[in-house]
């Protein structure tokens, strides 16, 4: 039936696990349910440059209902992996910087978490000059407060020189959940930030939404300028704003 097969294995390219101040250059990664895992619950220095990573993610990381192909809701969900490059938790000096990722299930790159009565600190972050293809979200970030957590914060963060196409196009769109896709993609939790700023870049055709960068304060919403937005005619350009009383 098939002349060949290729599968997902249910393991990183490469483990952190929050070690400081580790350096991957020039390393191609593919077919693990993450490229890079940075590690939990804090990593410090963490730069990855010049890297390839490609076809990343598929697996599933939880499932709950009768029916995984159900969107979100009472019959059913199902969460998956994975992103490209990916830290859960607090960070500082995380630097990404002219490496091409393509075809990830999830994220091409990303800074996240939900701090369940948990204080974390995400600073001095930045990605710059990378070619990403084909992910659902080119970079993605978020600060869920819940269950506490209300002094976690980030501080400094920079997206610029980067281009991000087709966000939304790849394989990953065969999931249920296909109302999501964004080139950058924030959510629209507390997303407590300052000295936040996405410049230079290029975004070019999504999905659903191009962006998605919403916080709880206004404060806390990226300063944008000298970006390029090429979308399809009557497609979104997206959500930007803060919803501290309503989206």
């Amino acid at each position: 039936l098939y002349q060949e097969i290729e599968a997902i294995s249910w393991e990183n390219c490469v483990n952190v696990c929050g070690n400081p101040h580790v350096h991957i250059d020039n390393i191609c990664m593919k077919y693990g349910k993450f490229g890079i895992n940075g590690g939990y619950p804090h990593v410090i220095g963490l730069h990855v440059t010049n890297c390839e990573i490609g076809w990343i993610g598929g697996n599933v990381q939880h499932y709950t209902g009768e029916d995984p192909n159900y969107p979100e809701g009472t019959h059913g969900s199902v969460t998956r992996f994975g992103n490209g490059i990916e830290i859960y938790g607090g960070c500082e000096d995380f630097l990404v910087s002219n490496c091409y990722v393509y075809q990830v299930y999830d994220a091409a790159m990303t800074h996240q978490i939900s701090t369940a009565g948990r204080r974390y600190v995400m600073r001095n972050i930045k990605y710059a000059d990378n070619l990403i293809e084909k992910c659902v979200y080119g970079i993605e970030y978020f600060l869920e407060k819940n269950f506490g957590g209300e002094d976690s914060y980030m501080d400094h963060i920079e997206m610029c020189g980067n281009i991000i196409c087709d966000s939304g196009y790849g394989w990953g769109q065969q999931r249920h959940n296909k109302h999501t896709p964004a080139h950058i993609k924030g959510w629209s939790y507390a997303n407590t930030a300052s000295n936040y700023t996405i410049h230079d870049n290029i975004f070019g055709r999504a999905a659903y939404k191009m962006v998605h960068l919403v916080a709880k304060e206004k404060e806390s919403c990226p300063k944008m300028y000298s970006n390029t937005y090429i979308q399809d005619l009557g497609a979104k350009l997206g959500r930007y704003g803060f919803n501290k009383y309503e989206e």
